[in-house]
């Protein structure tokens, strides 16, 4: 039924945007300028996720071997910590790859290069796919027989750990707000234009036109409103990250920014939609907060 009467739609559509076009460039701005608003919060919001995965990856375990292990027994081992619950990776290091590493961190401190032995072990880095599992590992590795000591930030992952699922909540809980937010302004600048209209949608009651009929006109309206704001919106949101993404993994190097760039268009598609569904439920609100008058 309503496929059927999409053409009629999209001519009350057009019509209404010819009678009233400053009302439409208001409803379409606002829009441009909450899905701007929206797109800021969205990209900082998917950059500090990254930032918190990044960081969690980061926390790993360090299993000291027994002296004199020979390296088909260290492969016997990484096999029964593989099997481990939470363990994601695992990386093996030589005697001779730790003191290299040793040598490189303290190479304007000390020199090791004129030791008769080495007295680093083998060892293994491990990486959880969960920090708050670390001691759940840290009980199964103290059950393998080889491993001589662990080593690993279980302080700092204590405190850090909860700050970073904290950022991961906050962010969802803002775009969410925002989300409510945009969908409320929006459908208190399109109530200015079905109040426009009013005697129009009375008419249309009067000769018994039902809701469904009533609104879809007004909602397509929204939708293609929320598209023009929203895709406006979305062109300025690229084009400025991708000028200022250069110059800021030059100034902040060390914070993993988003670059990928499916990732990115998969948020501003995402913000597109939005725009449209904001569009469209804003339209939904107005049309039936005018009809139960």
């Amino acid at each position: 039924m309503v496929l059927r009467s999409l053409p009629f739609f999209f001519r009350e559509v057009a019509l209404n945007l010819k009678r009233n076009p400053v009302m439409t460039i208001a409803s379409a701005s606002t829009v441009l300028v909450l899905v701007i608003v929206l797109g800021v919060f969205s990209i900082v919001a998917v950059n500090l996720v990254k930032f918190s995965r990044v960081v969690s990856s980061q926390f790993h375990m360090t299993a000291f071997l027994s002296e004199n292990m020979s390296l088909g027994d260290a492969m016997q081992i990484q096999k029964q910590i593989s099997g481990l619950p939470h363990v994601a990776r695992i990386r093996y290091v030589s005697s001779e790859e730790a003191l290299k590493r040793v040598g490189e961190w303290l190479k304007e401190e000390i020199n090791l290069e004129g030791l008769v032995k080495n007295p680093f072990p083998s060892s293994f880095d491990i990486y959880v796919d969960d920090p708050t599992a670390m001691d759940e590992v840290a009980i199964g590795l103290g059950k393998i027989q080889g491993i001589k000591d662990l080593n690993y930030a279980r302080k700092e992952a204590a405190r850090m750990v909860p700050f970073l699922r904290n950022i991961k909540y906050a962010c969802i809980v803002l775009i969410a707000l925002l989300l409510f937010t945009t969908v409320l302004i929006v459908s208190n600048t399109i109530k200015l234009t079905v109040f426009a209209r009013r005697r129009e949608i009375e008419i249309m009651q009067l000769v018994g036109a039902a809701h469904w009929f009533i609104r879809w006109p007004f909602i397509l309206e929204g939708v293609l409103q929320g598209l023009f704001g929203s895709a406006v919106a979305v062109t300025l949101l690229y084009i400025t990250y991708t000028n200022l993404l250069a110059t800021l993994v030059n100034s902040v190097p060390w914070f993993p920014l988003v670059s990928n760039p499916l990732t990115l268009h998969q948020i501003l598609a995402a913000l597109v939609a939005s725009g449209c569904i904001v569009g469209g439920a804003g339209s939904f609100i107005a049309v039936n907060r005018f009809l139960r008058v």
